[in-house]
């Protein structure tokens, strides 16, 4: 992790508070747990990254991505039954659903561990930082959602902060082209 790279995390994160406009929040147990599974996660999501970049540099990106997928929808299935369900579904919903999670999320891990082997793991997390970005784009465009000037402003934060990432390290073409000599 060099200086560069730390402080393009850092705005990066900056970036999305102020997208996000996290503000005070009550501190009860709810708040913590919601804090605790958030941070959990971050932290199983970052180490895995890492674990690929390490351990699975041959394997499959498909194999990754479905072994991921399949382990993840085992984990979460006993949620299904940990209460009534807060409405009924039509076919139409459910296959609609479906879609969206084997296409989009299939489709985008499939593309996220190719990234992790080309350009390593810290690179592959940090495009992460434009879900805050987008969302705020899709939510103006298609729900009418009022765009502040604050917002703006992380979003400016976040691209600083992945310029100053993305300059860190070589390009990734350089990883891919073997031992010959490297291209301009």
């Amino acid at each position: 992790m060099t200086p560069r790279k730390f402080a393009g995390l850092a705005l990066g994160l900056a970036g999305v508070a102020l997208i996000t406009r996290g503000g005070p929040v009550p501190v009860n147990a709810a708040t913590l747990a919601a804090i605790a599974a958030c941070v959990a996660a971050t932290l199983c999501y970052g180490l895995a990254g890492i674990y690929i970049k390490l351990k699975l540099q041959q394997a499959k990106p498909a194999a990754i991505a479905g072994g991921s997928q399949l382990l993840a929808g085992l984990l979460c299935a006993p949620a299904l039954f940990s209460g009534p369900a807060s409405a009924v579904y039509s076919a139409q919903v459910l296959f609609h659903i479906t879609l969206v999670g084997l296409v989009c999320g299939s489709l985008a891990y499939l593309l996220y561990y190719r990234l992790v082997t080309l350009a390593g793991p810290v690179k592959a997390l940090s495009v992460t930082f434009l879900i805050p970005v987008f969302g705020m784009l899709w939510g103006h465009l298609f729900l009418g959602e009022v765009v502040t000037p604050g917002m703006l402003g992380g979003c400016a934060t976040v691209l600083a902060g992945l310029v100053l990432l993305f300059s860190a390290t070589p390009d990734i073409r350089a990883t891919t082209q073997g031992s010959g000599p490297k291209q301009p």
